[in-house]
């Protein structure tokens, strides 16, 4: 019967994780599964020891594993924040005022510079990424050191 127990709170804990990412639930999955094995091998007897055994390791997940993972999530950028400080190249000309179309991983994007800049880039040269406004990089001229 305990086998049954610990696989469902294995498979819940598990869904909730999957649904929302915030790495609370899946500590529960780690507990869940070591009391499911310890299950297998003492069936229904010191049900004790399995929730013990579970307490203990999903605290200790959570609190030795979570801020280490937490730390990964933080620190790695994604999508377009992954795209800040890159370089692109121009398609069309960029002037104040006035967008073009910046060529970034073989995508085409409306380009502008920053309203206090005054530099004209033309097609051809290479752009140094500073933000993403919705579906428009703001861009300024890339300067090499």
């Amino acid at each position: 019967m305990m086998i049954y127990i610990w696989i469902g709170v294995f498979l819940v804990s598990l869904f909730i994780e999957l649904s929302t990412t915030a790495l609370v639930s899946v500590w529960f999955s780690a507990g869940s599964l070591v009391s499911l094995i310890l299950a297998a091998f003492l069936g229904d007897k010191l049900i004790w020891l399995q929730v013990l055994v579970f307490v203990a390791i999903t605290i200790a997940c959570f609190i030795l594993l979570r801020p280490v993972f937490m730390n990964k999530k933080k620190g790695s950028k994604t999508n377009v924040d992954a795209m800040v400080g890159a370089v692109a190249r121009c398609v069309d000309p960029i002037k104040k005022f006035n967008p073009g179309t910046v060529k970034f991983k073989d995508l085409v994007w409306t380009g502008e510079v920053k309203q206090s800049d005054e530099t004209e880039i033309s097609s051809g040269d290479l752009v140094k990424i500073l933000n993403v406004e919705g579906n428009k990089l703001i861009v300024e001229k890339y300067k090499e050191n």
